[in-house]
């Protein structure tokens, strides 16, 4: 099948004028388009001047004036190439010592009219089958000027015209069968024309069409191809003339016949074009035709013609669909990369890619975002200088051992952020060409900061719980000597009954030892798991008792405390050991925060509208505004190193939360702290105002 680009060719020479009164200068437009095609500088045509095949006519285009001598002496080199041509019907090959690059015959159905030579002083290879499929509207404007007028051995205008009309491939197929049927019946008049389409890639599959001018009707079939004489026609090559039906045996009713119309002779004409069997074309006669020569030309011009277009609107079909495909594979590209591209963007971690002199490639929005930019405005600049304003590659980079050996690298770099240190793990990896070497690499910027701290904290929490496990053992120590402190201060009460002076004495032993004990009871129940035993509690009475537990702070730290416990507090459902841990704990970050100056501390408690409220505030440093926000979270403290363990708001958080209530913080820097723990109400029970220290 011919190429696009010979189809394109093809229509061109088409396009040139065919008026008779312009047939010379025709002539000369299709030889100059046919050097173009061909891609050589130069060229001559030879054809004979009469039917009789006598001398030839010349027509040169830019060739050598040694050229111009050569082609009129009998002997020379040019001349003996015309001679090959026009004896062999064979084009030839290059003849370099000349510059002759190859020529092509000119010939209609084996009739040889004449042929054309190219030049080019460069060495070139020429597609001579294709030039020859090119050159045939060539051909058929020599043929008209041997002619000179007589229409018995040459084509008329109006058969040229229908010639060339057919291989237009802009008309429709409708259109171009129409002007099939309409010119051969104006040649011939046939009482039928069927119209045969080959396709072999098809299991030798045929559309047989019916082509009628006077009723424009076009009955269409698809068939087997079998023995017949459409099939002889198409596998030989050749027109299948039977004059009498009776005595044929290739006759095949399914495949050759004609429903409606009695006929007793048939000619079948082959449709070949550049070697590309496209099918046949079958008339029918009730008659046996008295056909001529020139009618049978004119009938195999059309043929080839005809062939020509239906290959050219195949040409154009498969390129319609390639470039549909195209598009469609362009569209699915686009929706691939849009959806790789929200992928690349939509990820936390800061990815980039570079190539080998460090230019950003592509780089996805959280990478963009943190220097404030949009990705479109880093591509093409060098990463060191547009993400961390250096004139050159980063110390410590390793992207070097990932571009020139492929192998990924993993490195940490921190930086300081508002005062604080982040950390970031970054990642390398290759991407290799075509032929497996790295070219470019991604980068991968992860945030392990938070990672980082966690780490900190499960080493601090596994220290804590050895610390837990000490205490423990060294509460149980304790108990005992207490134990026997208060129960011999007991007896001493009792046989100093009447000696009032040691009687205070061993009262004030046994308080204090009952006050060692009940701390070594809550040491126990820190360190043990939490388990929470909700019980009708008495909150001012757990205020009182962290306050005790806490008076020796209180004293050597010199500060003043204000109970404004309110009176009738109704009895709350809670877990009392728990509460009290939670108002140690506030109270202990209070001292701490009033470390050193004349501290005041005031505890508040009030119950209105089913709700309890406890207010703990100091007038301590204050915390910053920006570390408010984290100061519940485990592990996290803004003390000294050795003051806090960064579990204390975090463990007092968790039990609130356990009993259904929250915390409100409100600080200001160098005025002080305040804590207010919210509890639901459940139950309107009062209890009488507990006796406090």
């Amino acid at each position: 099948m011919p190429s696009s680009k010979e189809c394109l060719a093809l229509n061109k020479m088409l396009d040139i004028p065919s008026d008779p009164a312009s047939l010379d200068e025709s002539i000369r437009q299709e030889l100059q388009l046919l050097i173009k095609e061909a891609g050589c500088s130069g060229g001559a045509l030879f054809f004979y001047k009469s039917k009789q095949n006598e001398d030839f006519n010349w027509l040169t285009e830019n060739i050598p004036i040694d050229w111009e001598d050569r082609i009129h002496t009998k002997d020379s080199n040019i001349f003996q190439a015309t001679l090959e041509i026009t004896s062999s019907g064979n084009s030839i090959p290059a003849f370099p010592t000349i510059n002759l690059t190859g020529g092509i015959p000119l010939s209609i159905n084996a009739k040889i009219y004449g042929g054309v030579l190219f030049y080019d002083p460069a060495e070139k290879t020429l597609p001579l089958d294709q030039l020859v499929l090119i050159a045939r509207p060539l051909t058929f404007l020599i043929s008209r000027s041997q002619a000179n007028g007589n229409s018995q051995d040459v084509f008329n205008s109006s058969n040229l015209d229908l010639i060339v009309a057919i291989q237009d491939i802009s008309l429709g197929v409708q259109e171009i069968q129409h002007r099939v049927s309409e010119g051969i019946h104006k040649l011939i008049a046939p009482d039928g024309i069927l119209l045969f389409l080959y396709y072999p890639e098809k299991n030798r599959l045929i559309e047989k069409k019916r082509l009628d001018l006077t009723t424009n009707r076009t009955d269409q079939f698809t068939l087997t191809l079998k023995p017949s004489l459409v099939e002889a026609c198409i596998r030989e090559k050749k027109f299948q003339f039977v004059r009498d039906l009776s005595s044929n045996s290739l006759f095949n009713p399914e495949v050759d016949g004609m429903a409606e119309i009695e006929f007793n002779s048939v000619l079948c004409i082959p449709m070949e074009a550049g070697g590309i069997m496209v099918g046949a074309i079958e008339l029918v006669f009730s008659q046996s035709p008295a056909l001529t020569p020139f009618q049978m030309h004119i009938l195999n011009a059309i043929a080839t013609s005809f062939a020509n277009g239906i290959i050219s609107t195949r040409l154009v079909q498969q390129l319609r669909v390639a470039s549909a495909d195209i598009e469609a594979n362009r569209w699915e590209v686009i929706r691939s990369r849009n959806t790789l591209r929200a992928l690349f963007d939509s990820l936390p971690a800061s990815i980039y890619i570079i190539d080998q002199t460090y230019k950003i490639i592509a780089i996805n929005i959280s990478r963009s975002n943190r220097i404030e930019s949009h990705p479109a405005q880093l591509v093409g600049k060098k990463c060191y200088e547009v993400l961390y304003n250096r004139n050159e590659a980063c110390a410590g980079c390793l992207i070097n051992d990932t571009l020139f050996t492929g192998n990924g690298t993993v490195r940490n770099n921190q930086i300081w952020v508002d005062g604080e240190p982040v950390d970031w793990e970054i990642t390398t990896y290759s991407i290799l060409n075509d032929k497996n070497q790295p070219s470019q690499a991604i980068l991968i910027e992860q945030d392990i900061t938070e990672k980082r701290r966690l780490e900190a904290h499960v080493v601090q929490a596994e220290k804590l719980a050895a610390v837990g496990q000490l205490a423990a053992g060294v509460a149980h120590e304790i108990n005992n000597p207490l134990a026997a402190i208060i129960a011999n201060a007991q007896i001493l009460k009792r046989d100093l009954a009447n000696d009032e002076d040691n009687l205070e004495s061993a009262k004030l032993i046994e308080l204090a030892g009952i006050r060692a004990a009940q701390v070594v009871k809550n040491l126990l129940g820190l360190a043990r798991k939490d388990q929470y035993k909700f019980e009708p509690t008495n909150l001012n009475e757990t205020i009182y008792a962290a306050l005790r537990l806490v008076q020796h702070e209180l004293i050597s730290r010199s500060v003043t405390v204000k109970k404004d416990l309110s009176e009738d507090m109704p009895l709350i459902l809670a877990s009392r050991d728990h509460l009290q841990g939670v108002w140690i704990n506030l109270i202990m970050n209070a001292l701490d925060a009033m470390d050193g100056q004349n501290g005041h501390l005031q505890v508040t408690t009030r119950s209105l509208n089913n709700e309890f409220r406890i207010v703990i505030s100091d007038n301590g440093q204050g915390i910053p505004p920006e570390r408010i926000s984290r100061i519940f979270e485990p592990f996290y403290t803004t003390k000294n190193l050795g003051r806090g363990t960064g579990l204390g708001l975090s463990m007092c958080h968790r039990t609130i939360k356990n009993h259904g209530g929250y915390i409100i913080v409100d600080s200001q820097i160098g005025v002080g702290t305040q804590f207010t723990v919210v509890l639901p109400g459940n139950t309107g029970t009062s209890q009488p105002k507990p006796q406090g220290g």
